[in-house]
């Protein structure tokens, strides 16, 4: 859809090609170790309602591939989405079939 939204936040982190340190995190509360963020399958992390995806995150059987990344990060919005608005009924489709000949 065109709909746009708008949400209220005190934090929105988008960082690409970085090394993680733990400052903020530690100072934040935030579980993790070597530089990492542990998130559950949500990509939720031990704080409700702040998630993380990525190379920055750490779960068992992590990957660390670019492709992981990216479903990482669509989980993450889907286990927002689904906070924000539990009223609404989500669907996906593969992009493909969102090609009309």
């Amino acid at each position: 859809t065109h709909e746009i939204s708008y949400i209220d936040a005190d934090y929105i982190f988008v960082n690409y090609g970085f090394v993680l340190t733990r400052s903020r995190l530690d100072a934040w509360g935030i579980d993790g170790e070597k530089g990492l963020i542990n998130v559950d399958s949500f990509m939720e992390t031990n704080i409700k309602g702040i998630y993380a995806a990525g190379n920055g995150v750490a779960y068992p059987g992590k990957v660390k591939l670019i492709s992981t990344g990216q479903g990482e990060a669509a989980t993450a919005i889907q286990s927002i989405t689904t906070i924000l608005y539990p009223e609404k009924t989500r669907r996906f489709e593969h992009s493909t079939t969102l090609i009309k000949d």
